[in-house]
């Protein structure tokens, strides 16, 4: 999944809960947040860095995408593919 999706699927949750006082204790609210964590915790594609630069695959130093989830924690996320091996 791309961070962009990522990152919408976590905002539509969050609005779900601030905006439309959605119960997050609600069965369907339970497995949505149980998608987002599975996506931002454990994407294959994607690695977390705890800052916001990392060494991109052409040798050059790069900003990283930043991520908030749904308690509003910060953090970055890189495509595997663009790290420097």
């Amino acid at each position: 999944m791309k961070v962009e999706d990522i990152k919408h699927i976590n905002w539509i949750y969050d609005r779900l809960i601030r905006v439309h006082k959605e119960n997050s204790n609600y069965g369907y609210m339970l497995k949505f947040k149980e998608i987002i964590d599975k996506q931002v915790n454990y994407p294959e594609e994607f690695v977390h860095l705890s800052k916001g630069k990392y060494l991109h695959k052409d040798g050059s130093i790069k900003k990283a995408e930043l991520m908030k989830d749904h308690l509003d924690n910060e953090y970055y996320m890189v495509a595997k593919e663009n790290l420097y091996e």
